[in-house]
């Protein structure tokens, strides 16, 4: 388990605000967001992962639409749980 740091940060469920973290990591040097993590990084996973897949797709697309080849959305299983990792690759 990797603890949040500046490359790295951990959200328990899925908010639309979920933009804001990807423009910073976009503004620094990258990084990733795991949604279904609590604060420590221990795996808690989300339901409706497909949706809020989805749904983070639409914001990368309206918001970050000349970057999303920086940004990667991944959905991950584990015991029947799901959850997503954002890459987000540096644009310098």
């Amino acid at each position: 388990m990797i603890m949040e740091d500046k490359y790295t940060e951990y959200k328990l469920k899925y908010s639309p605000q979920i933009g804001i973290a990807i423009c910073a990591f976009l503004n620094t040097d990258g990084g990733k967001i795991f949604i279904g993590y609590n604060e420590q990084g221990d795996f808690v996973g989300i339901s409706n992962a497909i949706e809020i897949e989805s749904q983070i797709n639409n914001i990368i697309d309206k918001q970050f639409g000349k970057f999303k080849n920086h940004i990667k959305v991944e959905q991950h299983v584990k015991d029947g749980h799901s959850s997503i990792i954002i890459i987000i690759f540096t644009i310098k």
